[in-house]
């Protein structure tokens, strides 16, 4: 099965490794990121097709999709409502590194799966998304708590397999040498970087090389590594006050100019002109056509509507209704 794949820029903000959000759509194009994406169905039901499923999801349906997983939402008729997740999956090197050779075997939770321990998980993707927009003092680490057992959750509901690095016969699209070049590009796309020593790293040859990652991420090596430099820089513009000739720098670009032209074409305004937009606002609602018209819903929106949901507690609001 063919895609025209598009490549997903994720939104991080205060919290390092996790991007939270609430989003309505009718359907989402066929699309692809570098990060781990975990989705609960609110509204309505869709259909999603990946490169080997093809299955319905509706209210309830826990799905969770491996890095670079082609998947693509078909709606079934009217708005469909889905809290989501991404995180990267290095969040927790230094305690379960492991988890960077682990891929699921499907996409979702089935539905036979053990039912208490799945409501257990909805509960807490709720409170997670619930202490991420409501920010109280020391709420970094509450989310990075809700995450983990989320994760344990995970391993006990769905199927898994585990990669060596150092097997070069490893199997699928999420093979070792996949996972060792990926790793590679992640860990140094901040200095120069280029193919060809990559290539030597592998002992391939660089044109091999080059139709090997263009194959897997359906994007070339340079494309793939701008776009991790402008994730890295928009973090950064958006969460310091360096200069923007500073912040290409560490991010990798050799010169402002290009950032600002490839800035422009994706967010149609200036760096300045989004820094200060985003500042208080990240996150608001804007329809994204390109995605096929998803809406991200505000802050206050996405609290009122996790406020519906009494399934955890919070001392910051105890304001909370049954749905």
């Amino acid at each position: 099965m063919d895609y025209d794949n598009r490549f997903e820029m994720i939104k991080y903000t205060e919290v390092n490794e996790i991007a939270f959000s609430i989003s309505e759509f009718a359907c989402q194009l066929s699309h692809i990121h570098h990060d781990m994406e975990l989705d609960l169905v609110l509204e309505g039901a869709f259909l999603v097709r990946t490169n080997d499923e093809l299955y319905e999801a509706g209210p309830g349906s826990i799905l969770a999709f491996n890095p670079f997983k082609p998947h693509e939402f078909i709606g079934s008729g009217g708005a469909c409502r889905v809290l989501t997740i991404y995180l990267r999956k290095r969040f927790c090197d230094r305690y379960f590194p492991v988890f960077r050779q682990l891929f699921f075997v499907y996409s979702r939770v089935m539905p036979e799966a053990d039912g208490a321990m799945q409501e257990q998980l909805r509960q807490y993707l709720f409170q997670l998304g619930y202490h991420y927009y409501l920010e109280e003092f020391g709420f970094e680490l509450q989310c990075y708590s809700d995450l983990n057992a989320v994760i344990y959750l995970l391993l006990r509901l769905m199927p898994y397999r585990i990669y060596d690095t150092n097997d070069r016969a490893a199997p699928n699209q999420y093979d070792a040498r996949f996972q060792r070049v990926l790793c590679y590009i992640e860990e140094n796309y901040r200095q120069k970087i280029t193919l060809g020593e990559i290539a030597r790293r592998e002992q391939l040859s660089q044109s091999y090389l080059s139709h090997y990652i263009k194959k897997r991420l359906n994007m070339s090596f340079q494309e793939y590594v701008n776009i991790l430099r402008f994730e890295y820089a928009v973090q950064l513009l958006v969460q310091t006050d360096k200069k923007l000739v500073d912040i290409c720098m560490e991010s990798g670009f050799s010169e402002s100019k290009y950032f600002n032209k490839i800035f422009s074409r994706s967010y149609d305004m200036s760096p300045a002109q989004f820094r200060k937009l985003a500042r208080g606002s990240w996150g608001k609602a804007v329809p994204d056509q390109a995605r096929g018209s998803r809406v991200y819903l505000d802050r206050e929106t996405c609290l009122g509507i996790l406020r519906q949901y009494d399934t955890f507690c919070s001392s910051g609001d105890t304001k909370r209704t049954q749905p």
